[in-house]
């Protein structure tokens, strides 16, 4: 006899429905297990009862004493013995399949009638099968854990990451990270009978139960297995509110009882062809919205699914349920596999945007719709871009360009605008009277207002999602209202108009960070406070500020605009202004940048020398684990001098001569830098890394050797020498080399930097401390910044922007 056992998928499936039909939970069966021979008090591990279920062997002595518990034959439940079958004979299957063509030819129309369509702002209502979504299958994940984890680097990180970055980290927050690869609904519908499809709102839950609708009762589905199904769509709330009675009593699969009355309700199938649909798992039940349902109610509408899907006689039925994912905090078994709603991709997107102005009354909506999809291709709407990943949010933006004539508003501050009024006012068209009443009483601007005044104080108080119970108290100090009625208010934000979401139980955010920041904006234009641009000016040195400053200045009147920008200078001076070192350190900059001779405005060389030192200075912490702590960015210099055209990246092509100072010291810093690079990773494991960056440095400091005319004869005698001293970097001499750089590696390096001092004043070292080197990165960004806002169209006058580009970058003793 064997040692170990395992249940067969069919003794599982009895084995759950004993455990359903005795009422016990694993917990109360572990209890209640004798193992033969056991003289001490039952009971074994909740784990062992885990794995039973889950198919794993184990121990016979285990595995019969559960069955005994259960009383189950030990030998059915491991399939030594087949299980009882009661199949139907051929007569009665060809009646089941007749049945279920009847049934299908007759729903077909009420089906397409009720879930065909789906409604969209400006449009109206559209065929629900225009909507193309994917799915990603996600690996069972604690959500709740994953959720904390991910807002606490969220909270970490917002400080220092950038924007984008930021606006992907919320937008993915309380998500699984680790997937496959996204594939269409049918494809997993088809792969998975039983799935809980989770999803962000407006990811297009609902839209896609309703697709699946209407998909399966069309005459020749995609899907051909789907023809013998019958679609049922229930709403989880509603059901919860129906058949509250009999949940609180816990009846047994009163769930059955809802399917049976919403196909009665159709009143074109008799109640006993209902059953043998039912019983003979001829169902695609769609089940939607779990988390709508109030906590009263969902543990045990949980439990009716689970009961559904371990009852023999149904549980062959298709079902999907649909849930916010970060609501998802109720488990089902093995037998139901997690999937998650991707959002749009590229090619979606640009099927959305062309089939809703298809659909918009204009006639040259083919036109618009290629504009837009233009303009959501442009670098400056890349922001845009990442916002429209939704069929909600994508929909907002085909609105916005629409009302512009298939443009979109060039001011970011003002398509926001446009944006958020429509998903204020946007839904109005669609309700009656009675409906609009049950809203809110607030109007569009006292709403603005108010998450004008949140999204300024949580951005204050570094606090992207909040607890529900902080927005609670925020909605009651400004509009004096009971507790109740704020939490109402909250969720009407959410439901009516996709701007708050709450991310887990009791933890809000706005939907895209995006709102946020523009309502921040916002408020801060719209303040009586007097001080209110001082305190702004104080947050210059945070990037996760960047985009409320840039906002900011595009909404405010040209003089208040051209104050903050002033106050903006004045702070980032002060940065360095108490640090001496830092003084003489600006003060080399305006001295280099005065002595190389190229057609550029003085403040773009500054900023050019600004990067590659800071740069070239982080390079000398040998303790750090990657040298360039502090990354070369230029961006700044050619918004500085717009006939800054270098692209430094050709000086490593060997046949190109480029006779430039700014070119030459950028190659002696490459090399430089590079070689350093590799004399710290000399003892590493890793030093096929090193050996690949050290073909970089020995590439740079050949394109400065090119530099003929350039470079002075004593340079060029003695940047050659250096390089004849090199040994061959191909692959065959890695050895060679490595055992070269191990013994000359640091003296090589330090001659180099020697040479870059002496004729060319670059390549000091600095020593600045971990403080210093942090005060460099914030005054540098903090000048981007203020270069960007100098640079938005038709906000400062010409005359303020050129007195404070002409005086960036400067020691303060500097006239």
């Amino acid at each position: 006899m064997r040692r170990s056992l395992r249940a067969c998928p069919e003794g599982i499936r009895a084995a759950e429905e004993a455990l359903t039909e005795k009422g016990w939970s694993r917990e109360d069966l572990a209890y209640k297990v004798v193992l033969e021979g056991k003289q001490q008090a039952p009971g074994i591990s909740k784990q062992t009862v885990d794995d039973f279920f889950l198919g794993k062997n184990k121990d016979r002595k285990y595995f019969s004493g559960i069955c005994k518990a259960l009383g189950l034959d030990w030998q059915i439940i491991s399939g030594s013995i087949p299980v009882p079958e009661s199949k139907p004979d051929q007569p009665q299957q060809d009646h089941i399949t007749a049945l279920i063509q009847t049934v299908r030819s007759r729903i077909r129309p009420l089906i397409l009638e009720r879930y065909g369509k789906m409604r969209m702002l400006e449009v109206g209502w559209v065929p629900v099968d225009e909507i193309y979504v994917s799915l990603k299958v996600l690996e069972p994940v604690n959500h709740n854990d994953l959720f904390a984890k991910q807002r606490d680097q969220l909270q970490a990180d917002s400080s220092d990451s950038d924007h984008r970055n930021r606006v992907k980290q919320l937008h993915r927050i309380g998500r699984s990270q680790s997937s496959r690869q996204a594939e269409a609904a049918l494809v997993v519908l088809k792969n998975h009978k039983k799935a809980i499809l989770l999803g962000t709102p407006g990811a297009g839950k609902t839209t896609l139960l309703r697709s699946l609708a209407v998909e399966c009762i069309k005459e020749q589905p995609e899907l051909e297995d789907l023809k013998s199904y019958i679609p049922v769509f229930l709403v989880l709330k509603d059901f919860a509110k129906d058949f509250a009675k009999e949940l609180e009593n816990q009846e047994r699969l009163v769930l059955v009882k809802a399917i049976q009355w919403e196909m009665e309700s159709w009143g074109m199938i008799e109640p006993e062809a209902i059953k043998i649909l039912l019983t003979s798992s001829r169902l695609l039940l769609l089940l939607d919205g779990l988390d709508e349902v109030s906590a009263q109610y969902g543990e045990a509408i949980v439990t009716q699914i689970r009961q559904l899907c371990q009852q023999q006689q149904y549980s062959n039925n298709r079902i999907l349920v649909t849930c916010r994912t970060q609501q998802q905090q109720y488990r089902f078994d093995s037998s139901i596999v997690d999937l998650e709603l991707d959002d749009f991709n590229t090619d979606q997107v640009k099927q959305f945007i062309k089939r809703w102005f298809e659909l918009a009354p204009k006639q040259d909506g083919a036109v618009l719709a290629n504009q837009l999809i233009h303009q959501l291709e442009a670098e400056e709407n890349k922001t845009i871009a990442e916002l429209a990943v939704t069929p909600i949010l994508l929909n907002l933006v085909c609105v916005v360009a629409y009302r512009g004539q298939g443009q979109l508003s060039k001011n970011r501050a003002e398509l926001y605008k446009q944006g958020t009024e429509a998903l204020l006012t946007g839904w109005d068209e669609f309700e009656g009277k009675a409906d609009r009443q049950r809203r809110s009483q607030l109007s569009v601007d006292e709403k603005e207002l108010l998450l004008c005044d949140i999204a300024w104080i949580l951005f204050e108080q570094n606090d992207l999602i909040p607890e529900q119970k902080t927005l609670e108290q925020l909605i009651i100090s400004k509009l004096a209202l009971s507790r109740s009625q704020a939490e109402t208010l909250l969720k009407s934000f959410e439901t009516e108009h996709g701007l708050l979401v709450e991310r887990d139980r009791g933890y809000w955010s706005f939907s895209h960070l995006t709102f946020q920041e523009y309502f921040a904006a916002r408020g801060i234009v719209e303040s009586r406070d007097p001080e209110v641009l001082q305190r702004l000016v104080k947050k210059v040195t945070e990037n996760r500020w960047r985009e409320v400053f840039l906002l900011a200045v595009e909404m405010l009147p040209e003089e208040r605009a051209e104050e903050l920008v002033k106050l903006m200078k004045r702070e980032i001076d002060s940065l360095l202004a108490g640090d001496e070192r830092l003084q003489e350190f600006l003060t080399w900059i305006q001295q280099k940048s005065n002595s190389v001779d190229v057609p550029y405005s003085y403040t773009a060389i500054r900023a050019f020398y600004l990067a590659l030192d800071c740069a070239l200075s982080a390079s000398f912490a040998l303790d750090l684990d990657y040298p360039f702590e502090l990354i070369l960015d230029l961006s700044i210099v050619p918004i500085l001098d717009c006939t800054f055209t270098l692209k430094f990246d050709e000086i490593l092509d060997d046949d190109l001569v480029l006779d430039d100072d700014l070119v030459l010291d950028y190659a002696l810093d490459y090399a430089f830098d590079h070689a350093l690079a590799v004399y710290i990773y000399r003892d590493s494991l890793e030093f096929d890394g090193a050996f690949d960056i050290a073909i970089g440095r020995a590439s740079a400091l050949t394109s400065a050797l090119n530099l003929n005319n350039t470079l002075d004869s004593e340079l060029h005698l003695k940047l050659q020498e250096i390089s004849n001293h090199l040994p061959d970097t191909s692959e065959e001499n890695k050895k060679c080399f490595q055992h070269w750089w191990l013994t000359n590696g640091r003296s090589w390096t330090e001659q180099l930097r020697s040479i870059m001092i002496e004729h060319r004043n670059i390549g000091h070292d600095w020593q600045f401390s971990e403080g210093q080197e942090q005060l460099l990165r914030q005054y540098h960004d903090a000048n981007k910044l203020l270069v960007d806002c100098l640079n938005l169209p038709d906000i400062v006058s010409s005359n303020v922007r050129e007195e404070i580009e002409a005086t960036l970058l400067l020691p303060l003793a500097a006239p």
